[in-house]
Formats: C-alpha cells, structure tokens, sequence
C-alpha cells in the first residue's frame, strides 16, 4: 500500500502478488485482488486488471473497499452499468465526505418521480467533482424536477448559474421551512439514471460567468493575440496528483508559436515556477479568484480566452462546464471520467483530450497540442 502511495506500481503488484500466494482466507485474498487491479490498471496492464476484478468479485463479494476499489477500474473502462452500484460502497468507507457529516432525516432518492417535492442533491469529493456533477442538476431541472445543490460554501456563487436549479445551499438548516424533500448524493445521481458513456446529459453549457466580470476582464486582457490559459500544477491532495501535475517548461512549446499569449490560471502551488519558466506567462494579479466565491475570475478570464490547456484538475472542469474550448492534457492512465482511448469527452463537447503514449510522455502530448493551436490559430486568423 505504501509502493502505490508512492505511485511505484510495479512494487506494489509484486507485493500483492506475494500477499494473494500467502494468505488462504478467500475474502482478504479477495482484498488484495481488488488492490492489485488498481496497481496493474495503472501500469495499463487491462488484461491482468479485470482479472483480478473477476476473481475478487467471486470471493469478496460484499466487501465495501474491494467493491469500490473495483468500481474505479470498471468505471475507467466504460463498464458503468455493472459500476454504478459497487460506486455506492464509497459512501460507507467516507470517500470525499466531510469529516462529521451526518445524513440529512429527509428521504433518499431512487430515482421516482417527484410532483412539488424538493430534491436536494448533496455535493461530494473535490471542487472538481462539484461542478462536473453538477450537469446532474441541470439535466434534472430540464426534466420537471425541483432542484437544490447543497455544495461548499466556497462554490454557491458558481453553482447558482447553473440553469433551472432553484437553490444553491451550503448549510441545509436554511431548508427547515421547507418539507417534502428528497435528498441524493450528486455523484449517486448517474447511478440511478442508469448513465453510460453514450448517454451523458447533453444540456449545453452548464455553468455561466457573470457578466460584469467577463466585461472587466475582457478590457483588461485586450483583444491582442492567441489567447490560451494555462494551468500546470494539482494541489497534491491525491497521491497522484505528481502523475497528473505538469512541469511548466512543457509549455514552452506553447509559448514559442508565434500571436500565442499564455496567461496563467494556476492557483498556489505551481505560480512559484513562472519566474524561472524561460518564457512568457502572463499573471492575473494576487487579488485574482481571491473572495467572494471559488472560480468567478477565472470563469470570466475563460470566457475571454481562445483555448484553455489544462492536466485533469478542476480548471479542466471549469472550461468544460463552462463549454470553452479545451485542450486537457492526460496522463497514460487517467481519471476514470475521462475513460480510455477517446480523443473526446461525454461531459464536455468542447474539449479534447490527449494523451500520453506512455507514462510520463508529456514532450509527446504537448507536441500533439501544439499542432493542434497552429492549427487553431491559422483558423482564427
């Protein structure tokens, strides 16, 4: 377990391998099945990865972190339907959920038609996750249905653009007035519709900027050159957070295309390389997305940008949400909501994926990228 902290995955399998041969109680054994998927999943050894998921499937059966250890390879692959349920068990091991949290007295939701209800969908995991489930919300208003985000405090100016949702609450003691109301995880909402790859809700931008922003920084940035936004580094909350993170000087390759402005996006760890990047990176100022509500300057600088380049954190969700254009830049074996293979994504129209050829190809990816932006930028002119 601490090899695959370390992101040495090659280790950790050798390790399960030797924990698997000597133990002979089924159900631990299964355990360490549902480890070594996730270790040989990241190596992109699929193979051997949904073997292991079968066999701990067979003797773990209803264990909570082996399920959900399985969920993630299942999920990363497309098999949704058969993941959603195991993607339940997160809840009881607490995954992303606050420290003390305690499920409201309302009724779950399963998915039953609502008449004048009011259905309160709870946010989960990182600001990221947030605004990419929040697509739920929207698709669910679009249907009839009366809908409450219930979301950090941080993303309640954000959240509320989101189109039909009738209330963004971080703190549900202001819905005591209210009665009869159902409640939901967000992230169990694709579960209970029964979502897959081909049927992601296709509602549109989901997420707006506020227009004075916009105007304000539309003046301020000007209407001179290519302009990409850029962001390089995770905040290092996952142990794979250094796979996904970008070194900077990447981007030089960006940066030498002649009418290209790079303008940083990048927040607290990461903004202490500009100085010695060797090119130009343009900031935004210390007061920038500072106060006020998480992303509201940066979804007004995006909406003034010709492309945004991001790894997969929550800019990349910002742009998607926001339907900017977007170039996310991948590691060999990514997050399971950017799946495999595919240069597109089911959650963002606008965005396209490249992807390391292999792990730590970052020169190869950026070279795809930047042919790409010539490419754009021949069109713009």
């Amino acid at each position: 377990m601490v090899f695959r902290e370390q992101t040495r995955f090659e280790q950790a399998v050798s390790c399960f391998d030797r924990a698997i041969a000597l133990n002979r109680n089924d159900a631990v054994r299964g355990l360490f099945h549902s480890h070594r998927a996730e270790a040989l999943n990241m190596l992109g050894r699929f193979p051997e990865a949904l073997a292991d998921v079968s066999h701990c499937l067979k003797t773990a059966p209803d264990d909570d972190q082996a399920l959900y250890a399985v969920s993630l390879v299942e999920l990363l692959h497309g098999r949704w339907r058969e993941a959603w349920p195991r993607y339940e068990r997160r809840i009881a091991l607490k995954v992303g959920i606050p420290e003390g949290f305690s499920p409201p007295a309302w009724p779950p939701w399963r998915g039953e038609s609502l008449q004048r209800e009011l259905l309160v969908l709870r946010g989960e995991q990182g600001l990221g996750d947030h605004l990419l489930f929040s697509c739920f919300g929207a698709h669910l208003a679009k249907l009839g249905y009366r809908v409450v985000l219930w979301a950090k405090p941080s993303l309640e100016p954000l959240l509320r653009t989101v189109p039909g949702v009738e209330r963004v609450v971080s703190d549900i003691a202001v819905l005591a007035e209210s009665s009869d109301m159902r409640w939901a995880s967000m992230m169990s909402v694709p579960g209970i519709l029964g979502t897959t790859p081909d049927t992601v809700p296709q509602n549109g931008p989901f997420l707006a900027a506020e227009p004075d922003r916009v105007a304000a920084w539309s003046e301020r940035l000007g209407t001179h050159g290519f302009k990409i936004g850029i962001a390089w580094q995770n905040a290092g909350a996952s142990h794979l957070d250094k796979l996904r993170s970008i070194p900077l000087r990447e981007f030089a390759t960006l940066g030498g295309i002649p009418g290209v402005r790079l303008i940083s996006l990048q927040k607290g760890a990461g903004v202490e390389d500009i100085p010695a990047a060797g090119f130009q990176v343009e900031t935004l100022g210390d007061s920038f997305d500072e106060g006020g509500g998480a992303f509201l300057d940066s979804a007004a600088v995006m909406m003034n940008l010709d492309l945004v380049v991001t790894p997969c954190n929550a800019i990349a969700h910002l742009a998607g949400a926001l339907g900017r254009p977007t170039f996310v830049a991948l590691m060999h074996v990514p997050e399971w909501r950017w799946l495999l293979e595919r240069h597109d994504s089911p959650w963002y129209p606008a965005t396209r994926l490249f992807r390391q050829s292999s792990a730590g190809d970052w020169p190869g990816v950026f070279a795809r990228i930047a042919d790409a932006v010539r490419a754009r930028r021949s069109q713009a002119d």
